[in-house]
């Protein structure tokens, strides 16, 4: 896990790394624009990462409509569009804001554009792919998220209840405590 998470972190390392380290920028990129939380018309919150010209080309033409986004010098380039972040993320807000959620995902998803809506941990519960694993209490059976590692050609390992409190004191006082 802690490997996984370096290698996203590895432009801001490298920044630091070479003396030049960079601050805190919430769900915003400091050497990519537009990156960041937008908000649908409906509330919702999507998070977008256009890293290159290709893709802001893409996004101004196919999702914002507004293909002479792309050869404006303001924004057509990278660097321009952080140099201008603030009107280039207007631009992306007020689209944004105009369009409910679902239609800007497969507008966002038919383009190839990174995206991702930011859910509440309630909205977790709800995702196809958490899984789930039963286990016993002393007050009935509790559902818990799955541990993230599988083995090939087995299920679920089936977890044992979990212990009373006080259940094993004696036993660790004896064997670990000596």
């Amino acid at each position: 896990m802690f490997d996984a998470m370096m290698e996203w972190m590895t432009v801001p390392l490298l920044f630091g790394e070479h003396g030049e380290p960079r601050t805190r920028t919430g769900l915003t990129h400091f050497s990519l624009a537009p990156y960041g939380v937008f908000q649908a018309r409906d509330g919702h919150p999507i998070l977008i990462a256009v890293q290159s010209d290709r893709e802001w080309k893409v996004l101004s033409s196919k999702v914002l409509g507004a293909p002479e986004m792309a050869t404006d010098p303001r924004f057509a380039t990278n660097p321009a569009r952080i140099a201008n972040r603030a009107e280039t993320d207007a631009l992306v807000a007020r689209y944004f804001a105009q369009h409910d959620v679902e239609a800007l995902s497969k507008q966002l998803d038919a383009a190839e554009i990174a995206f991702a809506r930011v859910n509440e941990v309630v909205d977790v519960l709800r995702h196809p792919h958490l899984r789930r694993v039963s286990v016993n209490s002393a007050h009935g059976t509790v559902e818990l998220p799955a541990p993230p590692s599988r083995f090939s050609g087995e299920g679920e390992p089936d977890f044992g209840p979990l212990p009373a409190l006080g259940e094993h004191t004696e036993r660790v006082r004896r064997e670990f405590l000596g």
